[in-house]
């Protein structure tokens, strides 16, 4: 088996991966260049549940220096404070006012976002019986 490393190409999110390509079976399997860099650093192969870290959350500094091992459960924990100092969570609840009675009311923000914006329905609706009577 001969394997051959292209790359490393920039998707279109920044990201950098390689390809690696096996000569005999001429098939090719992808890699994330971070995850590709850590093992030639370590020199080893990682195992599936160690995942690479960008240490300054910048997904475009592939440096070795940026780099570090984790967890699934660690990373993510650190990707949601991240998130949280820049503001970018979602508020819990999502106050407003049914369009049909006029009465202000609450949903779950991702309720609200999975059943009303990215279903593309209108509302959201106090009641059931609001939306059925807008709807008539």
């Amino acid at each position: 088996m001969t394997l051959k490393v292209y790359g490393p190409y920039k998707r279109s999110d920044g990201r950098s991966h390689v390809i690696w390509y096996d000569t005999e079976t001429k098939s090719r399997t992808t890699q994330s260049y971070p995850r590709f860099l850590m093992e030639k650093h370590l020199n080893r192969k990682l195992e599936d549940w160690e995942h690479v870290d960008h240490i300054n959350e910048d997904h475009t500094d592939d440096g070795i220096e940026n780099l570090q091992l984790r967890v699934q459960s660690e990373n993510n924990i650190k990707s949601v404070e991240h998130r949280r100092t820049l503001g970018l969570l979602y508020p819990e609840w999502y106050d407003f006012i049914c369009p049909f009675c006029k009465i202000e009311s609450r949903i779950k923000y991702r309720q609200y976002m999975k059943n009303q914006v990215w279903a593309g329905k209108a509302g959201p609706y106090c009641s059931r019986r609001c939306a059925g009577k807008t709807h008539n």
